[in-house]
């Protein structure tokens, strides 16, 4: 997975955040008009939507689309209304809901909350894509540790912890050298195998 540096807000036509223009900037926070939405719009940033009721209801299945495979893709939907009694669409993409006018202490806290939480989301999910090749490292070293008992013939059993060395370190090449004694019980390297 690609290091996520940039932070993006993509709002919707009729959301004005003139105000808030300069606090999100000195925040490296990218400010986009968007008429619509795509999920290539997400890629590798940290990415919040402000939303209107139009938008979101004119969006709705893209949205849904876009959030349940969100697998690797790191956003947060936040609804803006304008007044309090404006009906609100029940739908669980929604993360948060500002109601406009709102000072830009509470505006900033609430969008640097949503980056916070994204980041942690992206450092989760680094973590456990880590935690699974770990885990598949460990699964092939079992079953090299299982041939050194079960495999009869040495140059099958060098060739395959070779193998599975090269595939846990992620090289192209690898070369296998034995350690031996001459007469004299003095110790040398003796080439034995190579793979590209």
């Amino acid at each position: 997975m690609n290091p996520i540096r940039n932070k993006n807000i993509f709002y919707s036509e009729g959301i004005d955040i003139k105000e808030f223009r300069e606090i999100l900037r000195k925040d490296d926070i990218k400010l986009t008009k968007i008429q619509t939405i795509t999920k290539n719009l997400l890629k590798e940033s940290l990415s919040i939507f402000l939303v209107n009721n139009e938008f979101l209801k004119k969006n709705l299945k893209k949205l849904e689309k876009i959030h349940r495979s969100s697998d690797e893709i790191f956003f947060s939907i936040v609804l803006i209304t304008e007044n309090g009694t404006e009906p609100i669409l029940d739908t669980d993409i929604i993360d948060d809901i500002i109601q406009m006018p709102t000072s830009k202490v509470i505006f900033l806290k609430k969008i640097k909350k949503h980056f916070s939480d994204l980041q942690l989301k992206y450092q989760s999910t680094i973590l456990k894509n880590e935690l699974e090749l770990r885990t598949r490292e460990i699964e092939e070293l079992s079953r090299i540790g299982s041939m050194l008992m079960l495999e009869k013939d040495l140059d099958t059993l060098l060739h395959q912890i070779l193998l599975k060395s090269r595939e846990i370190t992620n090289v192209d090449a690898g070369s296998l050298y034995l350690i031996e004694e001459n007469e004299k019980k003095e110790k040398y390297l003796r080439f034995k195998l190579s793979q590209t």
